[in-house]
Order: C-alpha cells, then structure tokens, then sequence
C-alpha cells in the first residue's frame, strides 16, 4: 500500500501566520513546527512538551481538516507564501539511517507504539536484500542493516511506498505542482529564518539558537559515504539536487 505523501498529511496550512509550510520528514520538521507553534502561542523556542506532529497540538491544518478543494484554493492563492526546507540527500539519508534503521531513537514526546514504524522500515530493508517483499518481525529486529542495503533498498523502490524519511523531497513537496515562495536548506538555517522573518509578524523576529534534532547513535558519519553509495544515492534522489540546489558530488558523471 502507497504511504502518504506530505501533500495528504505534512503538507499544512498554518492560520495564525496565514502561510502554507511543506514539512519534510529529516528536514528539521520537528524544529520547525515547533517553531511555528511555539511562536503563535508567544512562547520561547524550546524542547516540545508535546508531540509537534500532532495537528491538534499545533493548530496547524492539512487537506485532512480542510479538505480538498479548499487546500487546493489555497495552495493556487498567490496571496498566501508557500515555503519549504530542504536538505542534502546524502546527509539526509545517513540521518534515515542512523536514527530510523540503525537505532531507533524516540524524543521524548513520542509514544512507544511508533516503534512499530521503525520494524517496518527494517523488515522491507532486509527483504529487499533476500529478494523478498518483507523479512519476518524477529529477523528484522535482529539483523545487522547496513547503510548500503538501505541505498540498494530507496534505489529500486518507487518514491509511493517509501517511508516519509526516505521518499524523494520533491515527491514529498510536490514540487512539481507547487510553485514555492521561499526554499531554504538545513544547512543555512539561519539565512532562512532570516527570509523567513519577511513572511511572519513584525514581533517574530528570526532565531538563530535553534539545534536540530540528533540521532544519539550516529555511527555512520556523512564523511564515511564512499563515492560509490553517493553516485548512487544521487542518482535516485536527481530531483532533489536540482530542485534545492546542491552540487553533484564528486566522482560522478555529469
């Protein structure tokens, strides 16, 4: 079954800055929502006391609450900025890795119950790499899923049935059916809030002290990559580079 896309579920209109932001799961998503919420309700930026992907925690409202026809009014209003954060797929996907496959690391807002999430990602991993669609629960918890079975993995699986921390950016932004006000990059935070201060109320002025969220097991540095695994990672996720703007990376051909 096609998982959701950010268009059905991350992709939110936010009233009380009347703007419409394309969360991206890996993409400081956490941050940023609770960013939003935090200053809507006139609070410092700090850890969430609740969970910030839950809707009715945030205000925050999808197609879901909306409803088809009036997302897509909104979305075709060029009154209202449409923004989205990028970042770059390899780092991305080591960030997937280390926190999604690897370890499994719960903030602490999150219920246990979405371990059941993390078993998933690893029983079609390490199916994939026996020619099966899944592996059984136990050998999924159990098995050692190294960084290149999860390359070899989002490489032959269609962007619909990847989990939303590994599916391409632009499939998850359609950005092939938005045109977007502002796209910023993880890796320039602060030139983005900066840009971002420009679509928010005079009192909201841009931070530059907030931290992303971080696997507390990083074995896999993005400086451990080969140039192998980036060519190939780089030719799957092609429409992020172009779309973002972030360089080929050495080695591969142009």
């Amino acid at each position: 079954m096609a998982r959701d896309s950010v268009a059905s579920g991350d992709l939110v209109y936010i009233p009380q800055f009347h703007l419409v932001f394309a969360f991206i799961s890996k993409n400081a998503s956490s941050l940023m929502k609770t960013y939003f919420a935090s200053l809507a309700d006139g609070m410092a930026v700090g850890p969430p006391a609740r969970n910030p992907h839950v809707r009715t925690n945030t205000g925050f409202l999808s197609e879901h609450e909306l409803g088809a026809t009036k997302m897509a009014e909104l979305l075709a209003d060029p009154s209202i900025p449409k923004i989205v954060l990028g970042r770059d797929p390899v780092a991305r996907l080591v960030s997937a890795w280390n926190s999604r496959v690897h370890t499994w690391t719960l903030q602490p807002y999150q219920s246990p119950q979405e371990l059941r999430d993390w078993i998933q990602i690893r029983q079609e991993i390490a199916g994939h790499s026996q020619d099966q669609h899944a592996s059984p629960p136990r050998a999924a918890l159990i098995e050692e899923i190294p960084f290149p079975a999860l390359v070899d993995y989002v490489a032959a699986t269609p962007s619909s049935l990847l989990d939303r921390h590994l599916a391409p950016q632009t499939f998850l932004c359609a950005s092939h059916l938005i045109e977007y006000s502002l796209v910023g990059r993880v890796e320039e935070m602060n030139p983005f809030l900066s840009q971002l201060s420009h679509y928010l109320p005079d009192k909201s002025p841009p931070r530059n002290d907030l931290v992303l969220n971080a696997s507390r097991d990083s074995s896999l540095h993005v400086s451990a990559v080969s140039a192998d695994l980036r060519a190939q990672i780089y030719r799957r996720y092609v429409g992020d580079y172009t779309f973002f703007g972030y360089p080929i990376p050495d080695g591969v051909d142009r």
